[in-house]
């Protein structure tokens, strides 16, 4: 098998030179022109690396102008020339096709580069300018806070000032001292009869106080917020016919007013020293001075008038049921 293919080999390659040789010069020089460009264009065709763009257009030219000058072209020659002029078109598709893909991936990278670069930029600004917003907060925060601060003291150096003006303004300050009572305590309440008792107050202002009205008296009721209530509705409702007055103070002075109680029955007097219940006393002064006319209250509890001084019985605490000096807005 194999000597036949060797046999056939040899008569093959000798038909073959004897062809060539046959052949005039003009053809088996163009013959050899188009192997040789053939052998090129199947180069490049096979290769990876392909040419530039525009390489094998030029050689499809010089393809071109070589059959041009070529005279007494044979069917097969021809057949030739557009087999490579096929390659060579074939190297141009595939140059144009991935230099464009070359192109669009650089420029896709360049792209992205820019990108990134540009997003750089923009976040540096943004970090920069929020480090100048927070900067410029903090600094008006500390600013808000010193000017709060400022504030604060100027009011309070506003209020010494009203309190000293205040002070000094000419002013009435009528303040009750204290009360006791007229009859013995433990025949008064053991036996439930009526009673008086004299109240003290004192002008501790440094301008007269006139026009003054004084009322005081005695309740019973729980030992309790709402029972306090109680008692100074009743002495509200009682005022206008109970005060006394009308009188002069001058600076320093004191005075008493001396009222009457009809007395508690036994059986109140009985809860007040069981414990159950207090004996509240209320006390008003109202009076004028240059500045207007102004009003004083006084409201104490006894547990047990048996045993406890009635000088030193305690105050109620708020400032609604002793308040020392406010202003009168209504006769």
């Amino acid at each position: 098998m194999g000597k036949h293919i060797s046999e056939f080999g040899e008569a093959f390659v000798g038909h073959l030179a004897s062809w060539f040789v046959s052949m005039s010069a003009q053809h088996r020089l163009f013959l050899t022109l188009q192997i040789t460009l053939g052998l090129w264009a199947l180069r490049w065709t096979t290769q990876k690396r392909l040419p530039p763009p525009g390489y094998a257009v030029a050689f499809i030219a010089v393809v071109a102008a070589v059959m041009s000058i070529q005279g007494d072209m044979l069917g097969w020659q021809k057949a030739i020339w557009m087999l490579v002029i096929g390659g060579f078109l074939i190297v141009e598709l595939r140059s144009i096709s991935a230099d464009r893909s070359a192109t669009n991936l650089q420029s896709a990278a360049d792209r992205h580069k820019e990108d990134s670069a540009f997003a750089a930029v923009i976040k540096g600004q943004a970090d920069a300018f929020a480090a100048t917003a927070q900067t410029l907060q903090t600094v008006i925060q500390n600013g808000q806070r010193q000017f709060a601060i400022t504030v604060e003291k100027l009011e309070q150096s506003l209020q010494l000032v009203r309190g000293t003006l205040e002070q000094t303004k000419p002013n009435a300050y009528v303040r009750f001292t204290y009360f006791f009572f007229l009859q013995d305590k433990r025949h008064t309440w053991q036996m439930g009869l009526p009673f008086g008792a004299k109240l003290g107050f004192r002008n501790e202002g440094n301008e007269s106080a006139d026009e003054v009205w004084k009322a005081g008296n005695f309740y019973i009721g729980a030992n309790s917020d709402s029972a306090v209530e109680e008692s100074r509705v009743l002495f509200d409702l009682a005022w206008d016919t109970e005060k006394q007055g009308p009188s002069f103070l001058g600076r320093a002075d004191e005075r008493f007013c001396e009222i009457r109680h009809p007395g508690f029955s036994v059986t109140e007097m009985a809860a007040v020293l069981s414990g159950e219940k207090v004996i509240y006393f209320l006390f008003r002064a109202e009076y004028r001075d240059r500045n207007g006319r102004w009003g004083t209250t006084v409201c104490r509890k006894m547990y047990n008038p048996l045993i406890e001084d009635e000088i030193q019985c305690p105050p109620i605490n708020g400032r609604i049921y002793n308040d020392p000096r406010y202003e009168v807005t209504s006769q």
